[in-house]
Parts: C-alpha cells; sequence; structure tokens
C-alpha cells in the first residue's frame, strides 16, 4: 500500500493537462449562478426592490420647525396733519430777495506798524498813534524842581511906588518841556502889584524837567517881592 501511495505522489494520475477546454468557463458559470440566486432570492421574495437614490432623510425623518407665529399688521395710513400757527413776528428762514450779503470780516491790526490785506487787494500800513500827552506834575518826590536859567526883574508900577505899596505876590505857573513859562496865575494877591509880577514871571525860563528820562511838564509856584528901597 505505501508502494502506491508513494507512486502516486511520483506518478499522479491526474494530470493538468489531461482537462477539458470547457471546464473553466463551467466552473464559472457556475459559480456566478449560485451568488446570483443567493442575493436575488431574499429580494424576489420581500416583492419590491430597494428604490435608488433613497437617503438617510428618508431612513430617518426629520421633523420640520413649527412656523413663527403671525406678526400683526403694520399700520400704513399716514398720521393726520397736525394744525400749526404761524408766527408771523418770527425771523424768515430764507433770506428776502435784493438783500446784499455782508461783506467778510477784517481781521482787527496789532497795533504798530503791521501790515495787514484788507479786501483791496493791497497791503496797508497802519501807523500806531501817538501816545496822549502826559498832565502836568507837580514838584515834589522824583520831579526836580528846574533851575531858573533867564531872569527878569518885574518892573515897579509908579502909582504903587507912589503910594508905598510893597510885598510879595506868589504866582502859580507851568513849566512846558521847553522850559518856557504858561498859565500863570496869581494865588497871593498884592493889589497894584499883581500884573507887573505877572508880566515878570512870563519872561522866565527853566531847564526841562526830565522824569523817567523824558521831559515832562510840571507845576510850581514862584515868589515875586516888591520893596521900596
Amino acid at each position: 500500500m505505501s508502494r502506491d501511495l508513494f507512486g502516486d505522489v511520483v506518478r499522479p494520475s491526474v494530470r493538468v493537462g489531461s482537462r477539458k477546454w470547457y471546464t473553466v468557463p463551467v466552473s464559472v458559470l457556475t459559480h456566478a449562478a449560485i451568488l446570483g440566486t443567493l442575493i436575488v432570492a431574499p429580494l424576489v421574495a420581500l416583492g419590491e426592490l430597494p428604490t435608488p437614490g433613497l437617503g438617510i432623510a428618508e431612513v430617518f425623518p426629520v421633523s420640520e420647525p413649527p412656523l413663527p407665529p403671525d406678526l400683526p399688521a403694520v399700520n400704513t395710513t399716514p398720521p393726520p396733519a397736525l394744525d400749526v400757527d404761524i408766527n408771523v413776528d418770527a425771523a424768515p428762514v430764507d433770506a428776502p430777495e435784493g438783500v446784499k450779503p455782508e461783506p467778510p470780516p477784517r481781521l482787527p491790526s496789532i497795533v504798530g506798524l503791521a501790515p495787514i490785506a484788507p479786501a483791496f487787494g493791497h497791503m496797508t500800513t497802519i501807523v500806531a498813534p501817538k501816545p496822549p500827552p502826559q498832565s502836568p506834575v507837580r514838584i515834589g518826590g522824583d520831579v526836580r524842581r528846574p533851575e531858573k536859567i533867564k531872569h527878569v526883574d518885574p518892573v515897579y508900577p509908579a502909582i504903587a511906588k507912589a503910594a508905598r505899596v510893597s510885598g510879595m505876590v506868589i504866582v502859580e505857573a507851568t513849566i512846558a518841556t521847553d522850559g518856557s513859562v504858561r498859565g500863570a496865575r496869581v494865588i497871593r494877591s498884592v493889589p497894584m502889584l499883581d500884573q507887573a509880577a505877572l508880566d515878570a514871571v512870563n519872561q522866565w525860563r527853566y531847564t526841562p524837567t526830565m522824569l523817567n528820562s523824558q521831559p515832562v511838564e510840571v507845576i510850581m509856584s514862584v515868589n515875586v517881592t516888591f520893596a521900596i528901597k
């Protein structure tokens, strides 16, 4: 027996080239028929075939969201016109016809020699006005008494000399910046001698009085003495 087995292995009785040519196609058709029977038979038993394109939504139905409640209707009727009282005394909103527009404002210039450009298109130079003259100051403090540089003796009136009238006349006067005397007036009178005193004082001259390096007018009083020799 072992010899027969060994002989089968060495010399097999079935050879590859001994099969017929139709063996392989028959085998393939047989297997295909078996598989088709296994797949189609259950479907035929159900009575209907599956519809192609079946989606997840058909297998698992999705509930639709509820619709929002109906909104109330909007009233499109325009509101009634309001009665407005027109004030005839109110300022007009629109400019009346025939009124010319106002010219553009001009910028104020700086005091001094400041050129400005007016609306006429050329440059204008404005000269600063001179400061007002300083009023006369009285002698005292920083204001020193001016020195007399011209003296004229008073003329003794003959009638006063005949009447033997003597005394001292006090005159108040303003010394100008050039040293001249103006505005002389008698503040202490001696009858018959006042005019002679004023005539003499109006001819006197003084040095200019300086204040802060500027000449100023000063008010001072002078004494005119009349004595009979």
